[in-house]
């Protein structure tokens, strides 16, 4: 999910992002939890107008079942 966007220039956008990672089928009989994952994608064009984005400052965390 994007939370929010903001235009740094006319060419640079950085969105804040949010995600929750569901481990397969083999990871649940491990007893893994879901993984939240927060941070934030730089897009911008490069010099031959295509778009490069790069994911920064981003953290993921287990959520722990409430017991």
């Amino acid at each position: 999910m994007v939370n929010s966007c903001e235009r740094v220039n006319r060419p640079t956008v950085i969105c804040r992002f949010s995600l929750i990672l569901n481990p397969d089928a083999a990871h649940r009989r491990a007893h893994w939890f879901p993984i939240r994952c927060r941070g934030k994608v730089r897009s911008r064009h490069r010099v031959d107008g295509s778009i490069i984005g790069d994911v920064r400052n981003y953290t993921c965390r287990t959520i722990f079942p409430k017991t």
